[in-house]
């Protein structure tokens, strides 16, 4: 059974790239546009990665993060943060609630497939 990602980001040109990039790898994929979308997403689908990105309406990538790390369903699976957001700051989240790898924009697909396939061996 193909593996479940939800891609969660509100620029619809990342969501495709990342849809067919990891399509083509087999793995079935899900999308949300915003933060709240995409929390709903999370807990109705049970995915097995989710692809986030920091800066979205309604709710930001950081409590989209947060949230997932507090529900008991959801909180061991694997975080990629796609980020166009360089900061220092950007990098430094409580270690229980962050994400399990930082990607910042323009990403690399190789990069980001390398991330994918290393999080769900």
């Amino acid at each position: 059974m193909a593996k479940k990602i939800l891609v969660i980001d509100d620029d619809p040109v990342t969501v495709r790239c990342l849809q067919k990039s990891l399509q083509a790898q087999g793995y079935t994929v899900l999308s949300a546009f915003d933060g709240v979308e995409g929390l709903e997403t999370a807990r109705s689908e049970k995915p097995d990665l989710i692809t986030l990105d920091v800066m979205m309406p309604n709710l930001n990538g950081y409590s989209v993060c947060g949230f997932l790390r507090a529900d008991a369903q959801l909180y061991t699976v694997p975080i990629i943060m796609i980020t166009s957001r360089q900061d220092e700051f950007d990098h430094s989240f409580d270690k229980d609630f962050s994400p399990d790898a930082y990607i910042t924009k323009p990403f690399s697909m190789k990069e980001v497939l390398a991330k994918v396939q290393a999080l769900l061996c």
